[in-house]
């Protein structure tokens, strides 16, 4: 399994699935992304918080299929706190030489051919 370089200091698997949608060839995650030192996007995590997070995307475009992905209605969530939901984590992101393969709550999913790119979302 390779790693993209974007995701150079993130965890995937305590970052937080806020919602995903699929339009056209484009599979978009929206997630709260685990920050580690190793990524130019970290910084010191507030008090009150395990590591540093931030709002990021995960998007695969230009894939001929997925296979995999449940309904957003369909899979149960958690509520934070705050009032906030999340759809649990992302357990395995896997680069394979057609494609991607990405599990969680949301589904074992299998992205056939595309790019893959992880953004961390400019604060507003």
């Amino acid at each position: 399994m390779t790693q993209a370089i974007e995701l150079l200091g993130i965890n995937l698997q305590d970052s937080f699935v806020l919602s995903w949608s699929v339009e056209n060839d484009r599979l978009t995650f929206e997630v709260e992304a685990s920050i580690w030192p190793d990524s130019p996007h970290y910084e010191p995590p507030l008090p009150d918080k395990f590591t540093c997070y931030k709002h990021a995307t995960l998007v695969f475009h230009g894939f001929d299929s997925i296979d995999g992905l449940k309904n957003m209605e369909d899979v149960k969530y958690s509520i934070d706190l705050n009032g906030s939901r999340d759809f649990g984590n992302i357990d395995v992101l896997e680069v394979q030489e057609d494609g991607y393969r990405v599990v969680g709550d949301f589904g074992d999913v299998t992205v056939s051919g595309g790019v893959m790119r992880f953004a961390v979302n400019p604060e507003k």
